[in-house]
């Protein structure tokens, strides 16, 4: 059974990141994109509130 990992270490994995965020979109960019190409991505999550469904249980996350 794999562990959940800590808040510190995924916080540090987020600074990380974003240290480095514009690198890494130039990167991608670079290679996937074509000149004037338009990228729309979702960044949103899904959230259900309820009190019947086990999916809807106040705030439970969808996975």
């Amino acid at each position: 059974m794999r562990s959940m990992p800590q808040e510190a270490s995924v916080s540090q994995a987020m600074d990380w990141i974003f240290e480095r965020q514009e690198k890494i979109e130039k990167g991608l960019a670079r290679r996937h994109l074509e000149e004037a190409s338009l990228v729309l991505y979702d960044v949103s999550s899904t959230y259900f509130e309820g009190r019947r469904c086990p999916l809807a249980r106040f705030g439970t996350l969808a996975r």
